[in-house]
């Protein structure tokens, strides 16, 4: 679908929701009140002593206003106390919008509501990674025992791994409140991906954070430039451009891939500062080491994750190497 396309999607959607939730309480009322005709008359009393509240505000008298206030409170205590007999809770008669902020319309105090982002960008085909290749990005799916007990050198790879999965567990649960920013180093297939979409997906999962973006650092500097130079951007670029410094949880994966330019070298470096500065958590994976991305960067972005950012460093064989040997 094209941006218009999207956006004509997500009303259709979001005019759904509010049809069936208007729908579906007009039904429960219709049914409450048979069982209970009484409370036909209530309403017709409030709905009369309401238009006396409007007459009442022109003369300016409080009291009087204040008196019919009192007497509505009491209307709609006697309807309460009637509906919670009949075995119903006290809301019951309230319209159950799917998004109680702006009430299925898409915008909240005359500005995009979050649910009808969120739609925009699952109708654009911008949700998150769940799988790589025939593996689910999560937790559980992690499999320490494709790390060795120790490498060549030395490095105790699994029970590092461990550690590491533990952390990450922790991280993406209280994310909200300490979103620090990681560094993932290592070699290809060695699970650096796999984690941090985990983190993303657990935490949106368990509403830690409302939702996360995934790109890859080319696929980062491709929007910023058809953007910024009028390369017929889509509309996920703009979405990218447009909240990739306030997004909850950015992940660059692969940096260091990327073709480096001027342009490249300022894109990475003003989204890095201004996550920085945003106190927002990110977390890089990147195939290259320390001293290698120190080299292929300025100087202002290599402090800026070198000092930034908590390093882990990913050590074993390539996992996707023994997966595909086990499957011969």
């Amino acid at each position: 679908m094209n941006e218009q396309q999207t956006k004509e999607k997500v009303k259709e959607i979001l005019s759904k929701y509010r049809d069936t939730a208007i729908n579906t309480q007009q039904k429960l009322k219709e049914e409450i009140y048979q069982k209970a005709p009484v409370l036909y008359n209530i309403d017709s009393d409030i709905a009369g002593i309401a238009k006396e509240i409007a007459i009442t505000a022109i003369s300016g008298d409080t009291e009087k206003i204040n008196t019919i206030k009192e007497q509505i409170k009491l209307l709609h205590d006697k309807k309460t106390e009637i509906i919670e007999s009949l075995g119903y809770p006290k809301d019951v008669l309230d319209i159950k919008y799917r998004c109680p902020l702006c009430e299925d319309t898409g915008f909240y105090k005359g500005k995009r509501c979050k649910c009808y982002t969120e739609l925009l960008r699952q109708y654009s085909g911008f949700a998150l990674p769940q799988n790589i290749g025939d593996t689910v990005c999560d937790f559980a799916n992690f499999k320490l025992n494709y790390y060795p007990i120790s490498d060549d050198i030395g490095n105790e790879c699994r029970k590092n791994m461990e550690k590491l999965l533990n952390y990450c567990i922790n991280y993406s649960e209280n994310i909200a409140y300490n979103p620090e920013s990681l560094l993932f180093l290592g070699g290809t297939g060695l699970g650096k991906t796999h984690l941090s979409l985990a983190i993303a997906n657990n935490a949106i999962q368990k509403d830690k954070i409302s939702y996360a973006r995934f790109l890859s650092a080319q696929e980062l500097i491709d929007a910023f430039e058809r953007v910024r130079f009028d390369k017929s951007p889509t509309f996920m670029d703009r979405e990218i451009t447009e909240d990739i410094c306030t997004v909850p949880l950015l992940i660059i994966d692969d940096l260091g891939s990327e073709f480096i330019t001027s342009f490249t070298q300022s894109v990475i470096y003003n989204v890095i500062n201004q996550r920085i500065l945003n106190n927002q958590a990110t977390i890089i994976t990147t195939n290259v080491d320390l001293q290698t991305l120190s080299a292929k960067y300025e100087n202002r972005i290599a402090s800026r994750i070198l000092f930034g950012y908590k390093a882990f460093k990913f050590n074993g064989n390539d996992i996707r190497m023994q997966k595909r040997i086990n499957r011969i």
